[in-house]
């Protein structure tokens, strides 16, 4: 709803407090050809400010059946006939199932969320021991590097070392 229109409905408010008030009563049916007239204005914003209010969940349900309708004036207008009550009551089960969905859409929403939050911590660690895991499964499974191969000179002779009994005299 654009600000004009709240606008309109605020002003529709101040100019007819009987009529309007944040407490809502079912209003003359055709109140909006007197909304015009009395306030000059384009019929089409006075029944799309009028769409609006009678949509509040607060007016639909006012209207049940038997109530007073109200004019400009506070004065009684006629009453909500029983269809008039059964399509408000329509109406505000509709409006019941959107804010259901929508708050149900939210919740699980949040709960995603949550998972999520959840997942991080465990995800890190993985992605901390995933190097770890990537060599110990090398080595397990034999894909580790083969060592280099070392070729051997010598460029020393040969030492050959004996190890026998050890003499215990020295002869000159």
């Amino acid at each position: 709803m654009s600000s004009a229109h709240k606008g309109l409905i605020a002003k529709l408010i101040d100019q007819f407090p009987s009529a309007f008030s944040m407490n809502p009563q079912p209003l003359k049916i055709g109140i909006g050809n007197d909304i015009a007239k009395a306030l000059d204005i384009d019929p089409r914003s006075v029944a799309l400010a009028l769409g609006y209010y009678c949509n509040l969940s607060a007016y639909l349900s006012a209207c049940r059946k038997g109530a007073t309708r109200v004019d400009l004036d506070g004065n009684p207008a006629g009453t909500v006939t029983e269809a008039e009550a059964t399509h408000a009551e329509k109406r505000l089960g509709e409006i019941g199932a959107v804010w259901r969905s929508k708050r149900e859409a939210r919740l699980a929403h949040a709960r995603e969320l949550e998972a999520k939050d959840q997942q991080r911590p465990i995800q890190a660690e993985a992605e901390h021991k995933t190097p770890r895991r990537r060599q110990a499964e090398a080595a397990h499974s034999g894909l580790r590097r083969e060592p280099r191969k070392t070729t051997v000179t010598r460029t020393k002779p040969t030492v050959v070392v004996r190890l026998g009994r050890p003499r215990s005299f020295l002869r000159p």
